[in-house]
């Protein structure tokens, strides 16, 4: 079975990179003779950690995105009306549609990338992905993703959903919007973000890891992760990174902890890179003796393996939040899109969500305290509701083998 995985962007982006980490081996899994081939804007990166199946690099360019687009159109014009979808292949003679005629189906896992949040420009290129798969007639799944909004491509992005073959969500607000949009030709199923399915790095790895950054990790601390993409949302850049060291030493002083900058973008460029917003906020903090920057690229087993060790995470990116929440850590996630309350829902957090538009002293440290008066009990509910979203997120593959069972 020839699956072609689209949507991944970096491996230096951990939650992109645990889609797949904690996906692709739950289809194996179900499907034991898949036959990986990833598409991936950053190949140099992507091929050192997806090691089962080929890594080919992805249209990263609108010529390219142009000329694919045209071929397809080609091919589609002289192959209407016939069966043989292998006639005229001559037009899908590029790299990357190569890959997509050998292809038995298409499983696209973008995350969140089928919305118009993170920009206009984006979401073209990921619905260019599913217009091409399903305009070469190739089964098409949408696979454990957050969906919308759009408010500018909707009549577009509502055709191309109903002309994909599988829908599987991460959460209710997705699959209230899409049935609000009314997406009625493929079915569509509730499961859960396929990242819980990934598991953290050996504790004997975690101690070396601590030896490095030079600190006791059996002295509590609060894990935090920052993000520049947060600061489009807040305000200035200066203003979030200033409110993030205030935040930090009300931590700091208060709660009586250190405080642990954890990564989860590093690149591919410095502008996505939390390294450098972590030392940022950390020029401005006062009680720097009590705070750990973390500045090596880490795996993202590790970096969920250092969450773990925390009393309470504090995470601008999504999949930090997950990653807290599989390893039972309680967390407040400070969010942009949809996809962080409808992931909070699942475990009864969604009060510990804070959008990044409504962020404030008052309102972060507020909620810190109360979470951190209560780590127990929330401990407690996370370990309960765990097992459940994580049988959820198997439940993508399965869906993908019954449906691919059922189409033969």
């Amino acid at each position: 079975m020839k699956i072609l995985v689209t949507g991944a962007y970096c491996v230096l982006n951990k939650g992109d990179a645990a889609l797949r980490l904690g996906g692709l081996p739950a289809i194996r899994d179900q499907i034991p003779d898949a036959n990986f081939t990833i598409l991936t804007l950053f190949p140099e990166y992507d091929s050192k950690v997806y090691t089962d199946g080929r890594v080919v690099k992805a249209l990263d360019t609108p010529g390219k995105a142009l000329n694919a687009v045209i071929r397809c159109i080609l091919w589609s014009v002289f192959t209407r009306g016939t069966k043989n979808l292998r006639k005229n292949n001559h037009f899908l003679d590029v790299d990357v549609l190569k890959e997509y005629a050998r292809a038995d189906v298409i499983v696209d896992i973008s995350g969140d990338s089928i919305s118009e949040v993170t920009g206009f420009q984006g979401t073209l290129y990921h619905l260019l992905h599913l217009w091409i798969a399903t305009k070469l007639r190739k089964k098409t799944v949408i696979y454990a993703q957050s969906v919308g909004p759009f408010p500018y491509t909707k009549p577009f992005s509502k055709r191309l959903l109903n002309k994909t073959d599988l829908i599987t969500l991460r959460g209710k607000i997705s699959y209230d919007y899409l049935q609000n949009l009314k997406i009625t030709n493929p079915p569509i199923y509730l499961t859960a973000d396929v990242a819980f399915l990934m598991e953290p790095a050996s504790e004997e790895r975690i101690d070396e890891i601590f030896e490095e950054i030079k600190k006791d990790k059996n002295s509590s601390f609060v894990g935090i992760s920052v993000s520049n993409l947060i600061s489009r949302y807040y305000g200035s850049y200066d203003e979030y990174t200033t409110l993030m060291a205030k935040i930090t030493d009300f931590i700091i002083t208060e709660l009586h902890t250190d405080v642990i900058f954890i990564p989860h973008v590093t690149g591919p460029d410095k502008e996505k890179d939390d390294r450098i917003v972590g030392e940022h906020v950390y020029q401005k903090i006062t009680n720097k003796k009590h705070v750990y920057l973390i500045k090596k690229d880490y795996s993202p087993q590790e970096t969920w393996g250092i969450i773990k060790q925390g009393e309470l995470f504090l995470g601008a990116r999504m999949h930090a939040c997950i990653g807290a929440l599989s390893v039972g850590v309680p967390v407040i996630n400070i969010s942009y899109h949809h996809k962080s309350p409808e992931i909070m829902q699942m475990f009864g957090l969604e009060e510990n969500v804070i959008a990044g538009g409504d962020l404030t002293f008052e309102n972060a440290t507020t909620t810190i305290t109360q979470t951190w008066g209560e780590r127990e009990k929330i401990k407690r509910r996370i370990t309960e509701e765990r097992k459940k979203v994580r049988s959820e997120a198997r439940k993508n593959a399965i869906i993908l083998q019954e449906f691919l069972k059922n189409d033969h």
